[in-house]
């Protein structure tokens, strides 16, 4: 977190489906629900950098993925100790694709635990 309503979202995912690993980086607005302490909403452009093989395996055909996407969802941070969990929605437009990928993407639901540094 930048501050209070600004946050940087850096994550790294591992698909077992498409046998790939994915970088993304987002730029959250966060907006606290009224009434519920710890209670967050947020959302925000981002992009994504990523790497599939084709057949899966090392011995497949590999490819460079990258393209631009969204987030949106809703975190809770639990008081004690600097971290967050939340459910959230990443809607996506991959640039340059590869078989198995697609390029709009509606994204997946995803549950993530999110640790504060600053």
């Amino acid at each position: 977190y930048f501050n209070d309503r600004h946050a940087l979202d850096l994550g790294v995912f591992y698909y077992t489906n498409k046998t790939g690993s994915e970088l993304n980086g987002a730029f959250e607005w966060t907006l606290p629900v009224p009434f519920f302490q710890g209670l967050s909403l947020y959302g925000g452009p981002g992009v994504h950098l990523g790497f599939h093989s084709e057949f899966g395996g090392i011995y497949g055909r590999k490819h460079l993925t990258y393209g631009v996407m969204g987030i949106a969802g809703l975190e809770y941070k639990i008081p004690p100790i600097p971290m967050m969990v939340g459910l959230d929605w990443r809607p996506r437009y991959t640039f340059a694709t590869g078989s198995g990928v697609d390029s709009l993407g509606l994204g997946c639901l995803c549950l993530s635990v999110k640790f504060c540094i600053f």
